[in-house]
């Protein structure tokens, strides 16, 4: 069972190829696939002074963050390729936070223009 929820509050930035496809798939996958009864996902993008902020937050089950690694026996090169390509073409970051039994949010910061260019 998969709920699927958009909050989409800005939507005028450039957001690079394949950088938010693999999260959404992560969250479906890894989270609410594994948790019983289901849950919901939902994508938001929201913008404050100085970054453009897109979330997927799912109710999945969560994993440990202090305990897992990305460089464990699992393949993490989805999340390891986001990463890159956010860093490399509009110097964004990638955050996740999880809690166990209460699932996981994806946050990605996108810089605005304004201020690479005064960088």
């Amino acid at each position: 069972e998969l709920e699927f929820e958009y909050d989409i509050k800005s939507s005028d930035f450039y957001l690079p190829i394949l950088s938010i496809q693999p999260l959404v798939e992560n969250a479906i996958k890894h989270g609410v696939s594994k948790k019983r009864g289901g849950g919901k996902v939902t994508l938001s993008s929201y913008e404050d002074d100085e970054n453009y902020i897109i979330t997927i937050k799912d109710t999945g089950v969560g994993y440990d963050t202090l305990n897992t690694e990305l460089d464990d026996s699992k393949s993490h090169i989805g999340l390891e390729n986001v990463k890159d390509r956010l860093e490399s073409r509009v110097e964004g970051k990638l955050v996740m936070e999880s809690e166990i039994g209460v699932g996981t949010t994806a946050t990605v910061y996108i810089p605005k223009k304004e201020l690479l260019w005064k960088s």
